[in-house]
């Protein structure tokens, strides 16, 4: 197997496992049903992971490295803190509306519950990502973007919690109306223009 094959299968086998922990939960997270799903022997997947809880990591940093690609794109291209903001916020409803199996995953907290190290980067991932919109905040208040009197943890918490709950209406509701849309339509009656 090449390299450029190796990483097509390793790909598959993530993209796998989190469709069975959407439909499955945890425990219906093994190598045995990874392999019997991409059609491969289970040893093949060992060849990828060393394990389970190996996949699982790999599912998380595929979310930090997300993160990390979003907050690099607003610092490199310069982009002001209040449309930094939107734009991260309507990436991640435009990621979840496209591929909903990975918002069940991102916004179930007990499937990290699992294994400490997982409900540690799990809890670090979403520590991140209310760090960046507390930076965006001030910076927003710093720039005269939002008024002084705002509290950017206050409006942190707000921002960060604002996409998952969007999702799990959107989901409950059987996902009738464009998730992204909403989401920047909710944006706007919290933040000003800018």
């Amino acid at each position: 197997m090449n390299a450029e094959q190796y990483l097509k299968r390793k790909e598959r086998l993530l993209i796998s496992a989190i469709r069975l922990l959407d439909e499955a939960g945890l425990a219906g997270v093994t190598t045995r049903e990874l392999a019997r799903r991409e059609g491969i022997s289970e040893p093949a997947v060992y060849r990828h992971f060393d394990g389970k809880v190996e996949v699982l990591h790999a599912i998380l940093n595929r979310f930090s490295e997300f993160d990390a690609g979003l907050e690099n794109t607003v610092v490199e291209n310069e982009i002001a803190p209040l449309e930094a903001i939107r734009h991260i916020l309507g990436t991640y409803a435009g990621y979840y509306a496209g591929y909903p199996e990975i918002a069940d995953v991102m916004f179930s907290m007990d499937i990290w519950k699992y294994d400490d190290t997982l409900d540690a980067r799990m809890k670090e991932i979403f520590g991140n990502r209310r760090n960046l919109m507390r930076r965006l905040a001030e910076k927003a208040i710093s720039h005269g973007e939002l008024p002084e009197s705002l509290d950017a943890e206050v409006m942190a918490g707000l921002l960060s919690g604002l996409v998952g709950s969007a999702t799990l209406q959107w989901k409950m509701q059987g996902m009738p109306y464009d998730l992204r849309q909403r989401v920047l339509r909710m944006l706007a009656l919290i933040l000003p223009e800018s």
